[in-house]
C-alpha cells in the first residue's frame, strides 16, 4: 500500500510537470538527442541498483543448509506466512562481484510483523539506526534469513535500503538517485530485460508483476514502475509486449500507459524480442506454433512474428490510442545480419488471405541490432583464435591489433567490421524507405563476446574481450559505428545496456557499475549524445 502510494504521488507530479521534471535546460537537451540506452537486467548481482529498496532485487525464499525449499509457504506477493520446524528460509539480496567496488556499504533493514532476522553471507548486523537493523556489506553474497516468525503476525514488508540514501526513501522516492543522475541524459529507455522478455511466461494481465510484489527478479518490474521512471526522466519508454500475452494483455498494458504516462512522451512497442535467435524460447515456440497454424515451415515462423506484431499494432494504434496514433511508434523486430528475412514478417502471406498484409495493420518501423565484434569471439576458427589469444598476451601492442580487426578486418577475413555492418545498415535503410517504414537499433554497441563457445573460459581469450572494452581505443570504435549509423539514414539508437560487469558472459555495459565515473564507451554515447537527431520529426 505504501509503495502504491508513492506511485501515484510520483505520477501525478510527473503529469503536472511535464517536460520539466529534471529540467527546461536538460530536457531540451533529451528531446533532441538521438541515444538511448536498454536498462540490465534485475538480479541481486545487478550492478545498476536502480531501486532504493534492495530487496526488490532478491532470490527466492530457500533452505541453502538443506537445499530446498519445501516446506516454506509464502503468499501472493512473495512474502513467508509459515515454515516447517527445522528450516531456515533465506534468501540472497545482494551478490558484489570482486572487479567492482562495495558501493554502498551500510543499508537499513525495516520490516512489519513480529520475528527474527539473521544476515549471513557478506552481511553483517552492525547495530540498529533509522529505526531498524543496521547492517554491514562486503564483497560476494549478502543473505537474510527468516530465524523465526509470528504465524498470526508474520514479518513482511521488508526493505533493505542504502544508508546513504534512507532519507530520500523515506521522503517518498523509489529509485535510487545514483541511477537517476546517470541515465538521466538518455532520450528513451528499453525495458526488454527489465520486463523478463527473453522466455517470458505471462500471457493474461492477471500473471502480470505488481508493485507489492517482494521482489521483481524473477517476473519482472510491474508497468506503474516503468512509466513512473519515464515520467521522472521525462524519457521516451520502450516496451516489449510477451510473446504469449492474448490480445486483452495488449489492450490492458495499453490503456494503462495512455492513463499514467506523460502525455508528452511517446512509446515505443515492440513484440518479444529477437524472434529469430534460436538461443531464446520465444523463437522456438514461434516456429512450432507457425507449423500448427499454418500448416507450413520455411520463414512461417516469421510470418507470424509479423502476424503478432500486426495484431499488437491494431490494439495500440487502432484501438486504445485512435486519435492520438502519434503518441506510439509500433516496432516490427529483425535481424541485420538477415537481409531479406523483414519482408516474410511484413508481407505475411499465410496470415494476410484472410486479411491485409502485415505491414498495413499500423507497423511504423523495423528495429535491428546495430552491433559490431570484428570477429573477435574466433567464430569458432581455431587459426583466428591463436590470434586472439598472442594479442592478449602482447598487452597493449595487442589492444591495437583488436581495435584495427574490428576497423577493417585487416587481420583476418570477417563480415562483421565496421564497414561491413554499415552495408548491413544501408540495407535496411533502403528497404525500410520503400515501405514508408523508419529504422531504428533495438540494441547496439560492441558484441565482443565468446558466449557459448569452447573459448568462453579461456582466460586469454576473454582477457582480451574485457581489455578492448577498457581501453580507450573502444570509444573510437563507438564513434564509427554511431557515425555509420547516422550516415546510412537509421533513427534512434539504443544501446545495450547501461551498466553490467565485465565477465567471461560478455561487456555489455557503458559503465561497468552505476558509480563509476566515466568509461570509453560512456564517453563516446555522452559525446554521440549531443548531437541533434537528424530524423523526421524527432523533437
Amino acid at each position: 500500500m505504501i509503495l502504491i502510494l508513492r506511485l501515484l504521488v510520483i505520477g501525478m507530479l510527473s503529469i503536472f510537470l511535464g517536460h520539466y521534471a529534471f529540467g527546461s535546460d536538460i530536457n531540451k537537451q533529451r528531446q533532441s538527442s538521438s541515444v538511448g540506452t536498454g536498462l540490465q537486467g534485475l538480479a541481486d548481482w545487478s550492478s545498476q541498483y536502480p531501486f532504493l529498496d534492495t530487496m526488490k532485487l532478491s532470490r527466492v525464499w530457500f533452505d541453502w543448509e538443506r537445499r530446498t525449499a519445501e516446506g516454506i509457504q509464502v503468499n501472493g506477493k512473495g512474502w513467508v506466512t509459515s515454515f516447517d520446524k527445522g528450516l531456515r528460509p533465506e534468501t540472497v539480496f545482494l551478490t558484489t562481484d570482486l572487479s567492482r567496488p562495495v558501493i554502498y556499504k551500510h543499508y537499513i533493514v525495516r520490516w512489519q510483523g513480529k520475528g527474527r532476522l539473521g544476515y549471513g553471507g557478506c552481511a553483517e548486523k552492525v547495530g540498529r539506526a533509522h529505526g531498524g537493523d543496521r547492517i554491514k556489506v562486503k564483497h560476494h553474497e549478502c543473505t537474510m534469513a527468516l530465524e523465526e516468525i509470528d504465524e498470526s503476525d508474520p514479518i513482511r514488508n521488508i526493505t533493505i535500503v542504502p544508508e546513504k540514501h534512507i532519507d530520500a526513501f523515506d521522503r517518498g522516492e523509489i529509485f535510487n538517485p545514483d541511477f537517476i543522475e546517470k541515465i538521466g541524459v538518455f532520450r528513451s529507455v528499453r525495458f526488454m530485460d527489465w520486463m523478463v522478455t527473453n522466455g517470458s511466461v505471462q500471457s493474461r494481465w492477471t500473471e502480470r508483476p505488481l508493485p507489492d510484489d517482494r521482489s521483481y527478479a524473477k517476473k519482472g518490474v510491474p508497468l506503474e514502475l516503468m512509466i513512473a521512471l519515464a515520467n521522472k526522466l521525462s524519457a521516451d519508454p520502450w516496451f516489449n509486449m510477451p510473446h504469449l500475452a492474448d490480445v486483452d494483455y495488449f489492450r490492458n498494458f495499453a490503456y494503462l500507459v495512455k492513463e499514467q504516462l506523460n502525455p508528452g512522451l511517446t512509446t515505443y512497442v515492440e513484440h518479444s524480442n529477437e524472434i529469430w535467435n534460436w538461443l531464446f524460447p520465444q523463437s522456438q515456440y514461434a516456429l512450432k506454433v507457425s507449423k500448427v497454424m499454418f500448416n507450413a515451415e520455411g520463414d512461417a515462423y516469421q510470418q507470424w512474428h509479423g502476424m503478432r506484431t500486426a495484431q499488437m499494432c491494431d490494439v495500440w494504434k487502432g484501438e486504445v490510442f485512435a486519435g492520438e496514433r502519434q503518441r506510439v511508434v509500433c516496432i516490427l523486430g529483425a535481424q541485420v545480419n538477415w537481409p531479406g528475412l523483414e519482408q516474410a514478417a511484413l508481407d505475411c502471406p499465410l496470415w494476410a488471405k484472410g486479411n491485409k498484409p502485415c505491414i498495413e495493420h499500423s507497423i511504423d518501423a523495423i528495429a535491428v541490432a546495430a552491433y559490431f565484434s570484428g570477429c573477435l569471439s574466433g567464430i569458432g576458427n581455431p587459426e583466428f583464435e591463436q590470434k586472439i589469444i598472442a594479442w592478449n598476451r602482447l598487452g597493449e601492442q595487442g589492444m591495437v591489433k583488436a581495435y584495427e580487426q574490428v576497423k577493417d578486418g585487416r587481420h583476418f577475413e570477417c563480415e562483421d567490421t565496421l564497414p561491413e555492418v554499415m552495408r548491413n545498415y544501408e540495407y535496411h535503410v533502403r528497404e525500410a524507405k520503400k515501405r514508408g517504414l523508419k529504422v531504428l537499433a533495438y540494441e547496439g554497441g560492441q558484441h565482443i563476446t565468446s558466449n557459448f563457445s569452447q573459448m568462453q573460459g579461456n582466460e586469454d581469450f576473454v582477457g582480451l574481450h574485457v581489455g578492448i572494452n577498457k581501453s580507450p581505443l573502444m570509444k573510437n570504435l563507438y564513434k564509427i559505428n554511431f557515425e555509420n549509423w547516422r550516415k546510412a539514414g537509421g533513427g534512434l539508437f539504443m544501446h545495450f545496456v547501461d551498466t553490467s560487469d565485465y565477465t567471461q558472459h560478455g561487456s555489455w555495459g557503458a559503465l561497468e557499475y552505476i558509480t563509476q565515473d566515466t568509461s570509453p564507451k560512456w564517453e563516446a554515447l555522452i559525446e554521440f549524445n549531443q548531437t541533434p537527431c537528424w530524423w523526421e520529426n524527432c523533437r
